[in-house]
């Protein structure tokens, strides 16, 4: 009996592999005549259920669906005129690099569309506001780990993070608190070239200080402290009525 199974097993071995292939086949078709027409579908919900569908596949088979020629799906989808589509698709890839997924695949996509992540903070819509926020300090976070503060700094200039952060004084909580999440990340991820931790917080204290400094003296920001302390708190709501108290003043 031994001897027969030993004599089975090529041909187990072969039909295995040629099921595997025929399911490759399948989910190859299903994704080149199925998914591609439906992630530009005119229908709102079609194209959500493809972002939702992509993002399980990454997350199941990262070595094929984090390839650019799939990721580049989601980059379309940021452009979407609908917003609860830029939200989704933001969230989508969200997820990718909240999951400690090492594929260079992340940081493809994080060189093709960053720009378009950074133009999204500024959205017309709020949810994707504080959605784009936290996808960027989701990116920064992988490309630190993976390239360290030089590289960190590069891709994200001390300029273009001002732009950014200058959210922490927008009057929705929920925006406010998505920036200051970055914030704190920020300060922390460029404060980390120091060597010492005493020389660490004192950075950061620096960072925090000229932030505020600017937002009250270039941006003529009342109450600009209050926002930031807000911002990096838990608890939420007293930046704008103590804004508007010093305002009365």
């Amino acid at each position: 009996d031994a001897s027969r199974v030993l004599e089975d097993k090529p041909s187990r071995k072969k039909a295995v592999q040629q099921e595997i292939d025929a399911l490759n086949i399948v989910i190859v078709n299903l994704y080149t005549n199925a998914f591609v027409c439906r992630v530009r579908d005119v229908h709102q919900p079609i194209r959500i259920l493809a972002i939702d569908s992509l993002k399980s596949w990454a997350k199941a088979y990262p070595k094929e669906y984090l390839k650019p020629e799939h990721t580049k799906n989601f980059g379309f989808l940021l452009h979407d005129k609908a917003p609860e589509v830029r939200r989704r698709a933001i969230d989508a890839v969200s997820s990718l690099y909240f999951t400690d997924n090492e594929h260079d695949g992340l940081q493809r996509f994080a060189d093709r569309f960053r720009e378009r992540v950074i133009d999204l903070t500024r959205d017309i819509d709020p949810a994707c506001v504080s959605s784009a926020l936290e996808l960027l300090r989701q990116m920064m976070r992988f490309e630190y780990r993976n390239n360290h503060v030089r590289v960190l700094e590069e891709n994200y200039p001390k300029d273009k993070m001002e732009l950014v952060l200058r959210t922490v004084f927008h009057d929705r909580v929920t925006i406010r608190k998505a920036a200051g999440r970055l914030l704190e990340m920020w300060t922390n991820l460029i404060s980390a070239k120091e060597k010492s931790e005493n020389g660490r917080s004192s950075m950061r204290v620096e960072i925090l200080l000229e932030f505020i400094s600017n937002g009250r003296e270039k941006r003529f920001i009342p109450g600009a402290a209050w926002y930031t302390v807000d911002s990096l708190l838990n608890d939420s709501g007293f930046a704008q009525s103590n804004a508007k108290r010093n305002r009365k003043r």
